[in-house]
């Protein structure tokens, strides 16, 4: 299987659909890719929405419907032949959600994922501007997305979903093989919080702790929990965010997390309006998806990764004899074993 494009970005800080639309079309042009990845909110976010409103900026970036994303993201899809995923607000009779979309190259909208983590100032039950409704199916939110042209099961952790425990276990064992890790805004950022005119609360700036515009810092723990994930879930991870021109101490981050063949690559993009970055990095699916059954007969594919996965042999197996434990396989043998083995005693007393 030829190796897959990825790419990763930090678009240009826009404020219409329009404007949106064409810096989409020119980077997909000039950064030719097999998936091409937006950041979180690129479409209809009510974040960006607060900060224009505060700034008297015209924006006309509401949420959008389906419809309407398969006919301008799925033409884009269709016209430069690249599978894309999208991040949207999207409206469906009524109720938004935060979503990231995933279209195959030929248009065709295959699935999504929606947020669950979502901050006061977006979720509808605390009377967020944002007025979006969270992901309550757990189950639904750790399913894969098949990109059957790809060979891919994509994932999606949105933002500070990078801090969940179990959303990483249950898609490393659903057979996840690319993470999507879509962000907002600056991960070493906080909000500064607010209410506007109709009461509703929102985001009236950014802030952050003192030493966290260092590319070599992390307050958070959030880059550490990426490479964490990736080097334990044995998971490559895609990484987006967006600069919502919040300031150049706001480092966006965006690239690749890789710590399985020791490929990780981010880079930290100061969030100035003009500021845009996208990172085009080449994976093989095929060598995650080996990964379970990982043997020496795999040395003549994978030559190049072979010594740096080889040495987590000892994790992988322990690895798949908690997971044959789980499903049952475990006891199964064990019963089989006694019962081949065991004798049935025999009493001959006389009495």
């Amino acid at each position: 299987m030829p190796l897959i494009r990825v790419a990763t970005t930090v678009p240009r800080q826009e404020y219409t659909q329009e404007a949106k639309l064409q810096w989409l079309d020119k980077a997909l042009s000039a950064n030719p890719s097999d998936l091409f990845l937006s950041a979180q909110e690129y479409f209809g976010g009510g974040s960006i929405r607060e900060i224009c409103r505060l700034k008297n900026i015209a924006t006309d970036d509401f949420p959008v419907t389906e419809e309407w994303l398969k006919e301008h993201v799925g033409g884009l899809a269709r016209k430069h032949n690249t599978h894309i995923g999208i991040g949207a607000t999207v409206n469906r009779m009524g109720v938004n959600t935060e979503d990231f979309l995933y279209f195959d190259n030929t248009g065709k909208l295959l699935g999504h994922h929606s947020k669950m983590a979502l901050p006061m100032q977006d979720l509808v039950m605390t009377n967020g501007a944002s007025k979006v409704t969270p992901e309550i199916d757990a189950a639904r939110a750790a399913t894969p997305i098949l990109l059957p042209a790809l060979e891919l099961r994509v994932g999606t952790v949105f933002c500070w979903q990078v801090f969940f425990v179990d959303l990483w276990n249950d898609l490393m064992r659903n057979g996840c093989t690319l993470v999507v890790h879509p962000m907002k805004f600056a991960p070493r950022a906080w909000y500064q919080k607010g209410q506007n005119a109709a009461g509703e609360e929102t985001r009236t700036g950014f802030t952050q702790g003192e030493g966290s515009d260092d590319p070599e810092s992390d307050p958070l723990g959030w880059i550490r929990k990426l490479k964490y994930e990736s080097e334990f879930k044995q998971l490559p991870i895609a990484v987006t965010c967006n600069t919502w021109a919040g300031g150049e101490k706001f480092l966006a981050l965006v690239g690749w997390v890789d710590e399985v063949t020791h490929r990780t690559n981010l880079l930290n993009v100061p969030s100035i309006a003009s500021n845009e970055a996208v990172v085009v990095t080449q994976f093989n699916p095929e060598l995650f998806d080996n990964l379970k059954q990982w043997h020496r007969g795999l040395y003549g594919k994978f030559k190049d990764d072979f010594v740096a996965v080889s040495k987590k042999t000892m994790m992988r197996k322990a690895m798949r004899i908690e997971a044959r434990t789980r499903a049952g396989q475990t006891e199964e043998k064990l019963n089989a074993h006694v019962a081949k083995h065991s004798v049935e005693p025999i009493f001959d007393f006389d009495f």
